[in-house]
C-alpha cells in the first residue's frame, strides 16, 4: 500500500500564488496544463482570499481537472511571504516550478526539459531559463532579458558568482517562474534560515530562496524562452508613488543587509548595490517630499558604516529641511519637464 501511494506522488508539483488576478489567472493554469511529460505532475493555488472573482475561476478549474489541481483557499489575506511558504510546503512534487498568477508558460516541454536536467546531475539545485517580458499598458514584448547577463552565457554556475547575486539591482538573477528546483533543499535552507523566510518586512519571497539555494549547489541555464513575465502598470516593485517605491527599496535593502551580515559577507563585496540604493532612497524621500524617510536611509546607512556620496547627503539634507525643500521640489519638477520635452524632440 505504501508503494503504490508512493508512486502515485507527482515527480513536480508547479506553485501558483495569486490575489485578485481574475484577468489572467485562467490563462496562467491553462499554460501549466498544456505540458507535455513523461511523468506526473500536480498544480498547487494558493488562492489569498481574493475580493474579486480569482478564487472562483481557480475552483471550477479544480472541478475540471480534479486530479491535477489542488486549491488551497486561505481564510483570510495572509500576503506574498507567508502564502508562498505555506503553498510550497503543501506541494507533494520531488521537484518545484513555479508560475504567477498573472504571467503563462510559453513552451510545452519546460518541466520535461529541466527535470531532465535535475535528475540527470544532483548537484545542480535549479534549472532556470530565459523569459519574455510583456508591458500591459503597451502591449510591447520584450525578449531575450537574459542576454544582458554575461555570467549566463555558460550553462552551470555555482556559489562564486554570490557576489554578482548580492549586487542584483534593476533584473531578477534568477526569474523564478521560469525556473525548477529541488523541495529537499528548500526545505533545507528554510529550517536553516527560518527568519528570511517568515519576517514580513522583507517585500519578497524569490530574492532569499534564489540567494540560499545558490549556496547549496548549482544553477543551470536553458537559454530558451519558456514563460512571459506581465510587468503591469502599478505592482509592489514598480510603483508610481514615491512613498511606496520607497517602502519596496528600503525594505530589500533590510534583505540584503541581513544576509550579508547572516553569511558573514564583506560589506564592500555588496557596494554597487549599496550605492545604488543610497542613490534610490533619497531620491524617493526627495519626490515624496518625506524627511522621515531620508532620515531612515541616513540612519540605516550610517549604521553599516557604508559612506554615500556627497549627492546623496544632498538629497537628504535638502529634503530634511523645509525652507530648502520648498524650494528645491518645484525647480527639481520643472526640470523633469524640461528634460521630457527634450526627450520628445529628440527622438
Amino acid at each position: 500500500m505504501l508503494m503504490e501511494k508512493a508512486s502515485a506522488l507527482p515527480l513536480v508539483s508547479v506553485l501558483v500564488i495569486t490575489y485578485n488576478q481574475e484577468e489572467y489567472i485562467v490563462q496562467a493554469i491553462e499554460s501549466i496544463l498544456s505540458q507535455r511529460c513523461d511523468f506526473e505532475y500536480e498544480l498547487v493555488i494558493g488562492e489569498d482570499c481574493s475580493t474579486d472573482s480569482t478564487k472562483e475561476k481557480c475552483l471550477a478549474l479544480q472541478a475540471k481537472y480534479p486530479s491535477k489541481i489542488r486549491v488551497i483557499s486561505n481564510e483570510y489575506n495572509k500576503g506574498l511571504l507567508r502564502n508562498f511558504y505555506e503553498t510550497l510546503f503543501e506541494c507533494r512534487g520531488k521537484y518545484i516550478a513555479e508560475c504567477a498568477g498573472d504571467d503563462f508558460w510559453t513552451d510545452p516541454f519546460k518541466l520535461q526539459k529541466q527535470v531532465e536536467v535535475l535528475e540527470a546531475d544532483s548537484e545542480v539545485v535549479l534549472v532556470h531559463t530565459n523569459w519574455r517580458e510583456l508591458r500591459v499598458d503597451s502591449g510591447i514584448v520584450k525578449p531575450d532579458m537574459h542576454s544582458r547577463k554575461p555570467y549566463f552565457k555558460g550553462n552551470r554556475i555555482g556559489r562564486e558568482y554570490t557576489q554578482a547575486l548580492i549586487n542584483q539591482m534593476k533584473g531578477p538573477f534568477v526569474y523564478t517562474c521560469s525556473a525548477c528546483y529541488r523541495k529537499s533543499i528548500v526545505e533545507k535552507i528554510y529550517h536553516r534560515y527560518p527568519t528570511f523566510f517568515t519576517d514580513e518586512r522583507y517585500p519578497c519571497e524569490d530574492y532569499q530562496l534564489v540567494f540560499f539555494l545558490l549556496q547549496e549547489g548549482f544553477f543551470y541555464y536553458l537559454d530558451e524562452e519558456t514563460v512571459t513575465y506581465r510587468r503591469l502598470g502599478e505592482s509592489i516593485s514598480a510603483s508610481n508613488n514615491p512613498a511606496k517605491s520607497f517602502d519596496f527599496h528600503y525594505r530589500n535593502l533590510l534583505l540584503r543587509i541581513d544576509i550579508i551580515q547572516e553569511l558573514n559577507l564583506n560589506l564592500h563585496d555588496a557596494s554597487e548595490f549599496l550605492q545604488y540604493q543610497s542613490y534610490s532612497l533619497s531620491r524617493l524621500a526627495f519626490k515624496a517630499k518625506r524627511k522621515d524617510l531620508a532620515q531612515m536611509a541616513q540612519d540605516k546607512f550610517a549604521a553599516i558604516g557604508f559612506e554615500v556620496t556627497s549627492a546623496d547627503r544632498l538629497y537628504n539634507f535638502i529634503t530634511q529641511h523645509s525652507m530648502l525643500l520648498q524650494t528645491a521640489h518645484p525647480l527639481y519638477q520643472i526640470g523633469r519637464r524640461i528634460k521630457g520635452l527634450l526627450r520628445k524632440t529628440t527622438s
